[in-house]
């Protein structure tokens, strides 16, 4: 029930429980992650040590409808 909800806006989480259903592909959970990840590709690719990338992957956010459709069309 609380899957994405620290990284995805509130208005955007029942969009992103309707990928998952509608997908009804037992992995989309992890090409979700990965793809969330492939859209902050050059933040990520910028950071110089562990403790920059942990602390930027806690903070990343999908807070418009534009990044959460770029992470979809990556995990599909």
């Amino acid at each position: 029930m609380t899957l994405y909800t620290r990284i995805v806006d509130f208005s955007l989480l029942y969009e992103v429980w309707e990928i998952f259903l509608f997908e009804r592909d037992k992995y989309m959970i992890f090409y979700f992650a990965v793809a969330v990840m492939i859209v902050h590709r050059e933040q990520i690719m910028q950071l110089n040590s562990m403790e920059q990338l942990l602390h930027y992957l806690q903070s990343i956010t999908l807070e418009n409808y534009s990044l959460l459709a770029e992470a979809y069309f990556h995990a599909i």
